[in-house]
């Protein structure tokens, strides 16, 4: 008798969430507001402005600071991509259904493979 497919459907669902995160923010996207031309120059130059006056920059902030919801969406799907995988793996060793966790490692690894693949994009 085959055990109950708890592992797997878990990992299933997180791979699809994960690869349909992942093709809506890179079709529909960006999501972020983009900086216009004259921000970043002024930015630019009061960097520089601070560099050459010997001020030390500002390393108060945690490191995530700077992100935006583009790059959390990259990360999130990836992260829970991985998880699926995990997931899928598991179910495997707990000997759980052959097609549920395949299909949760192979919706998983789909997603981590668009992301790495879409990176430049």
């Amino acid at each position: 008798m085959k055990r109950r497919s708890i592992l797997g459907s878990i990992g299933l669902l997180l791979g699809g969430f994960a690869l349909i995160v992942a093709v809506v923010s890179h079709f529909a996207g960006p999501f972020a507001p983009e900086p216009t031309l004259a921000e970043s120059f002024r930015e630019t130059a009061a960097e520089l402005r601070a560099a050459m006056e010997g001020e030390e920059p500002d390393s108060a902030q945690p490191f995530y600071a700077d992100w935006d919801i583009d790059r959390r969406l990259a990360v999130g799907s990836g992260i829970t991509g991985g998880l699926a995988v995990v997931l899928g793996f598991l179910a495997l060793a707990r000997r759980e259904d052959l097609f549920v966790a395949g299909s949760a490692i192979a919706l998983g690894a789909l997603t981590v493979v668009f992301q790495l693949v879409t990176a430049g994009g």
